[in-house]
């Protein structure tokens, strides 16, 4: 299984392995973890 990141400022496109964590989720419980592991909480939501 796989995951794309796609970079709109240099317009590339990265595909890697998915984190054995993330094997099992799907949908809105992956976006949230990978929101929570990725993202510092004190970003600016806008």
């Amino acid at each position: 299984m796989q995951i794309s990141r796609v970079n709109m400022s240099t317009l590339t496109v990265i595909k890697e392995q998915v984190k054995e964590e993330y094997q099992f989720l799907g949908g809105r419980a992956l976006i949230a973890r990978l929101l929570l592991d990725e993202i510092k909480p004190t970003c600016d939501p806008l």
